[in-house]
């Protein structure tokens, strides 16, 4: 059988030197059965072709803050900027986004998708606590999600509980997403593509802290490889672009 192949990004520790990934990721992807790989942070832009000619699906992982730079604004309280990883995520999010292999982002990685499709960020959340002192897989806030959307379908609810860990957020929604769910202080919690044949879906909350304890967040993980896979099944010509 064709291997369903996920690219992920990992986090940098820039202390240690070393790249950081959370094994939940890991094990989310496997046991929906795909075929997790890290990318690491490379330089050229051709070499991260190549490693996108190679996967079928692409997961941004959570972490520090995106440099506002690239949305166009000053810092305002940023943490643990990462210029490289901002580059490599950038980079194949548009190629990713370009080529319509499917993309999952998660609190970081949400973020990510919005601003490398030209989306704005609010860097500093000051309203509702969106950063939790609790574990990770316990649910400390509701939010509301569109009823038409691709994340209700896949929750089977247009209302539910989330995990917290982060103070920035998306604000204004890149042309090609549509927002889908919202906290009650207003705050974006998930965008999706306004294509609803694509899978491209970021999620403010951390869903693999949560799928063990609660299993209705793994369909998202398990849909994404499942998408994945149909990509896989293209295999295009060697160098190719995958287009769909």
């Amino acid at each position: 059988m064709q291997a369903v192949i996920i690219g992920i990004i990992p986090s940098y520790d820039r202390k240690e030197d070393r790249y950081l990934i959370d094994k939940e990721y890991i094990e989310a992807i496997e046991r929906a059965g795909g075929l997790p790989v890290l990318i690491p942070y490379l330089e050229s832009d051709e070499a991260l072709r190549s490693v996108m000619n190679q996967i079928h699906g692409l997961l941004l992982s959570g972490g520090g803050d995106l440099d506002p730079i690239h949305y166009g604004q000053e810092p305002q309280n940023v943490k643990k900027l990462v210029p490289e990883r901002d580059h490599v995520e950038l980079f194949m999010t548009r190629e990713a986004f370009e080529r319509r292999i499917p993309i999952l982002g998660i609190c970081r990685g949400i973020q990510t998708l919005n601003v490398a499709l030209g989306g704005t960020l609010i860097q500093d959340l000051t309203d509702l606590q969106h950063y939790q002192d609790a574990e990770g897989y316990v649910l400390t806030h509701t939010i509301r999600i569109a009823k038409d959307s691709l994340l209700a379908e896949l929750l089977g609810t247009t209302e539910t509980r989330v995990n917290s860990f982060h103070h920035q957020a998306v604000e204004e929604v890149a042309p090609s997403l549509k927002a889908t769910a919202w906290a009650a202080d207003g705050t974006i919690e998930a965008v999706e593509s306004k294509d609803p044949s694509r899978f491209v879906l970021g999620v403010q909350f951390h869903i693999e802290l949560l799928f063990e304890k609660h299993p209705q967040f793994f369909r998202i993980f398990e849909a994404f490889v499942a998408q994945a896979r149909q990509v896989s099944l293209l295999e295009p010509s060697k160098g190719g672009h995958r287009h769909g």
